[in-house]
């Protein structure tokens, strides 16, 4: 058996319903008379060691195991583990890391009956991925090989050959973890993910859940053998996380009260949850980092990419939410270094380039805020998005048939197969879900039609795509759509209409243009919260004399708890959250934004506005002097996104920020941010 023999082999085991050879040949860039001859090969080894079978059912070549054990039979088969590199290097850094002294090279040779010269390639290999982590694979004379690291570095760089070794052998890491687990962890395991399903666990996409047993496998093991990580270990203690990671730990150990005091521990575990990708994750429910600094950031994000492509994507609120949801796990993973495969990082770079040329070029305005740097396979992630908010914006519906979309790669993909559903044809996505929960969440909401990026075994039709269609694909669902929806766009009859008359309000009239010729949906999902509907004169101060930070930010707060909107105790954490986190409230030259968490002491969503008689050093790199002050509250994640919108979109433009600090009264105030329509 060959390396790639034994790829094709572990592929055959991860498609149960089998697969024709023109895929086979296009899934390994081989020639199909190719495919048949490594086939042929897989057919003797399997038989010659009573693994089971492989066949021909119709056009497809199926591999048919004699039982789920045989699977763990040959993941710890030598000669499998010997011929297949990312095994064999995965095998090779447990045996460095598992001695009590330093590996020999003669030893690792006589165990994986390989050459030397395919050994210092593979510890080569081992180096570079240690050395992605700051570990260091050290080759000591006349001693041997031994990994020098930190135990969460190390424990990173396990971690990322597992995930090397899932995608070469298309395995779960529920079946890969048998080489460093018992039969007994494997069960425990197993349960702890099969319990999960009402916790954070559900809102992990199918592909990532390997991802996660991978994290969890290691954890127990390096447990298991007395390998903890040492106090010290600072991470984000708040999280939503941690409490999850608490209570895996418990039923790693059965051990409550002696793990409740090793907390480096659980934050370790808690930072590596949080860094995976989650679909529909409430807000509230996540970190309770600075999320408004997000925001900021964010939308400075968003108003770039919308200049460098000249597309509206500042009011498209799915784009801004979406991307929210991502980024935190995004930031978590680049600070960590978490490396999770992109599934369709390729298909992203050929379908979307463009958007994609444009997220690198301007990508560094959130690794400056951040302090991280995105990879390529980040960057294609984020492009999704926007890719999405394009597809959006060209989209008018008629009557609608309901599609609920099955996926399993993850919130950037489900958005977009969203978005193109949505812009070919007359329907609309009721809901997302995974692999695994797909059954019960088709009985639950009905749905026309099912549109799966995955193999289902449900007792309904549904029509199988890929994450980015394909012309293939198109035509496919067209066929059950009825054909394409036919487009009737709203801006060239405003237009005709302009010639003949004035319009009052054009866009209450594109609201009921849409609803009638295409019976498309305006209603807002969730009520928001506007700028003029919580900016009055009573929240404005002009000059304040204000003449230090504290100061300044103390005016902000008081103008909000004379208003009714905080409570005193918020105005403290607000220093708090300048002492303990920085200037990055300084979000743009002149402009502070000073706040605290809702829990802090906010009772209704307020913004005051104060300009400084003389502006204020706030310490800031760049952004200093402070001219004005803008004091926020909110008391939750997501009701203020409007008016935080409008108001970040405004202060964006320098002359609009001029006009309200030369303004000589509140009114006039008013007037540059919301009209002038709120006076009290």
């Amino acid at each position: 058996m060959t390396e790639k023999s034994l790829e094709l082999l572990f592929f055959l085991i991860s498609v149960p319903a089998g697969a024709e050879l023109p895929r086979l040949a296009a899934q390994f860039q081989l020639s199909e008379r190719r495919i048949y001859t490594l086939i042929e090969e897989i057919k003797e080894f399997i038989k010659a060691s009573d693994y089971g079978r492989l066949d021909k059912q119709g056009n497809k070549y199926q591999v048919q195991l004699k039982s789920k054990e045989k699977l763990k039979e040959i993941l710890l088969d030598r000669a499998v583990i010997c011929r297949l590199s990312s095994l064999r290097q995965l095998e090779m850094l447990i045996t460095i890391i598992g001695s009590d002294s330093e590996a020999a090279v003669r030893d690792l040779e006589a165990q994986f009956a390989v050459s030397r010269t395919v050994i210092k390639s593979d510890l080569d290999e081992l180096r570079r991925q240690a050395e992605a982590y700051q570990a260091e694979l050290q080759l000591l004379p006349f001693k041997g090989i031994r990994l020098e690291a930190p135990e969460g570095n190390l424990r990173k760089v396990l971690i990322s050959l597992f995930g090397a070794a899932i995608k070469d052998c298309c395995l779960s890491g529920m079946d890969i973890l048998a080489m460093i687990l018992t039969e007994l962890e494997m069960c425990r395991l197993k349960d702890i993910i099969l319990s999960g399903e009402e916790s954070i666990l559900k809102f992990i996409p199918d592909q990532l859940l390997s991802y996660f047993a991978v994290c969890l496998g290691v954890t127990m093991a390096r447990i298991r053998d007395n390998h903890l990580i040492p106090p010290g270990f600072s991470g984000e203690a708040e999280m939503h996380e941690t409490r999850f990671a608490e209570q895996l730990l418990f039923k790693i150990t059965g051990l409550k009260k002696e793990w409740s005091s090793k907390r480096a521990e659980t934050l370790f575990l808690a930072e590596l949850i949080a860094g995976i990708p989650k679909v529909d994750y409430p807000l509230e429910d996540s970190h309770k980092t600075d999320w408004i600094f997000f925001q900021i950031l964010l939308k400075k994000f968003i108003k770039a990419m919308a200049d460098y492509l000249h597309f509206p994507f500042l009011r498209d609120g799915k784009l801004f939410r979406g991307l929210l949801q991502h980024l935190y796990p995004a930031y978590i993973r680049m600070r960590n270094g978490q490396m999770i495969e992109n599934p369709i990082f390729s298909e992203t770079l050929q379908a979307y380039s463009l958007e994609y040329h444009a997220v690198k070029q301007q990508v560094y305005l959130l690794e400056e805020g951040l302090k991280v740097s995105f990879t390529d396979e980040e960057c294609a992630y984020l492009t999704l998005f926007f890719a999405a908010s394009r597809k959006r914006e060209e989209k008018n519906e008629r009557k609608l048939l309901k599609v609920r979309i099955v996926c399993s790669a993850g919130v950037s993909t489900s958005y977009l197969l969203t978005a193109q559903l949505e812009n070919l044809f007359s329907v609309e996505v009721v809901g997302v879900s995974s692999q695994r929960t797909a059954a019960e969440d088709i009985h639950k909401e009905r749905a026309d039609f099912i549109v799966s990026t995955v193999d289902l075994t449900i007792d309904q039709d549904y029509i199988k795509v890929s994450p980015i269609l394909s012309e293939a694909d198109i035509q496919l669902l067209a066929a059950y759509f009825n054909g394409f929806r036919e487009k009737i766009k709203i801006k060239p009859l405003l237009q005709m209409i302009e010639k003949y008359a004035v319009i009052i309000d054009q866009e209450s009239l594109t609201e009921e243009l849409n609803d009638y010729l295409n019976q498309e949906k305006t209603g807002k999902e969730k009520e928001e919260i506007m700028l003029k509907e919580i900016l009055t004169e009573s929240l404005i101060e002009l000059n304040s004399p204000a003449s230090s930070r504290e100061e300044a930010i103390i005016a902000a707060g008081n103008l909000l708890l004379a208003s009714g909107l905080i409570e005193e105790r918020y105005i403290k954490a607000m220093l708090e959250n300048v002492e303990k986190n920085g200037n990055y409230i300084v979000i743009a030259p002149g402009i502070a934004m000073p706040h605290a968490r809702p829990e802090e002491g906010a009772r209704q969503i307020g913004m005051s506005i104060v300009t400084l008689a003389q502006p204020v050093v706030f310490g800031h790199k760049t952004n200093d002097p402070v001219r004005l002050v803008i004091g926020l509250c909110a008391v939750d994640h997501e009701s203020h996104l409007k008016a935080l919108a409008e108001l970040i979109e405004l202060l964006m433009q320098p002359q609009a920020v001029e006009n309200i600090l030369k303004a000589k009264s509140k009114t006039e105030v008013l007037h540059y941010l919301v009209g002038g329509e709120n006076n009290d």
